[in-house]
């Protein structure tokens, strides 16, 4: 499976985009209070070429209603292989921060990893701040250390599990907690901007495409 598939859908049941998300939650992120519409500045495709760790080219098709259609295209042995996902998003706004909350609504139309068949028993949510300027945009996926500020919170996790993923390094594995959305709304407007990190493996960049 695709970085991008596994970071925006590790949602997967979720999946959000590339193999460095850690922290997923089994209940939204957001509150009734303080979701939002999609951006306008949103709707429309987008287009992310290959770069840093991600060796995949993938569009994004973001409708008004929140749904999001994901391609993937990458080349094996030669060979393009391409896989698509359609995701629901509700985005939320904490302070003067932009977030998404990404579920898997219809299941990706390959096989699944091992690492992503083990979180298909429940749908999980997945997390990523939205950041927009013109016609760029960039995912933030966050950083492990999301997830110890909800342990010190005395908010563990409900299932932890190890990653067959051979480019997760991470030895947490992955975590999947069920705080409420009051509680996320806590640990994030009071987490340091870099919970969600400048480093190739957790940040995306898509550009806008024009259609003509």
């Amino acid at each position: 499976m695709g970085k991008i598939t596994m970071l925006l859908m590790c949602v997967f049941a979720a999946v959000a985009m590339t193999g460095c998300a850690r922290t997923y939650s089994a209940k939204p992120y957001y509150t009734d209070k303080n979701k939002i519409d999609v951006p306008k500045q949103l709707v429309g495709q987008w287009y992310a070429a290959p770069q840093g760790s991600l060796d995949e080219a993938v569009n994004l098709q973001i409708d008004k209603d929140g749904t999001v259609l994901v391609r993937e295209t990458r080349k094996v042995d030669g060979r393009e292989q391409v896989q698509t996902a359609k995701l629901a998003v509700q985005f939320f706004r904490i302070g003067d921060g932009v977030y998404a909350d990404a579920i898997l609504k219809e299941m990706p139309d390959s096989k699944l990893e091992k690492s992503i068949a083990a979180l298909m028993l429940f749908p999980v949510h997945a997390l990523a701040k939205v950041e927009f300027h013109g016609d760029t945009l960039q995912l933030r996926y966050p950083s492990p250390d999301l997830g110890k500020a909800l342990r010190d919170k005395k908010l563990p996790p409900v299932m932890t599990f190890t990653t067959f993923d051979e480019e997760i390094e991470d030895d947490d594995g992955v975590a999947v907690f069920t705080a409420t959305g009051e509680a996320w709304e806590d640990v994030l407007q009071n987490m340091p901007e870099t919970v969600f990190g400048d480093s190739d493996k957790e940040v995306v960049t898509f550009k806008r495409v024009v259609v003509k």
